[in-house]
């Protein structure tokens, strides 16, 4: 029996990231939500490392990159993305 629908509960990072592989390997994805947007605050996403490879292979290191921001003493300002491959916590 193979699976052919998949409920993923939670739009999170874990949540949505499921979510596109298993529809990018053909799989009908439905996520849900309990939140009835998106949140104007929660923890910032640090991508490097591991998660690194994982993003590139979604073709979405170029937008994180564009969208990254720096958290400094309890605010926020845009930074452009430096050259190396040391990426900075980015706000989901």
């Amino acid at each position: 029996m193979s699976v052919r629908n998949v409920l993923v509960v939670g739009a999170g990072i874990a949540g949505s990231t499921l979510a596109y592989w298993l529809a990018r390997y053909g799989i009908d994805t439905t996520v849900v939500e309990r939140a009835a947007d998106q949140r104007s605050s929660g923890s910032p996403v640090d991508v490097r490392g591991p998660a690194l490879p994982v993003v590139e292979q979604m073709n979405l290191l170029a937008p994180l990159r564009e969208a990254a921001t720096l958290a400094r003493a309890h605010h926020r300002e845009q930074q452009r993305w430096p050259d190396r491959l040391d990426p900075l916590p980015i706000q989901c």
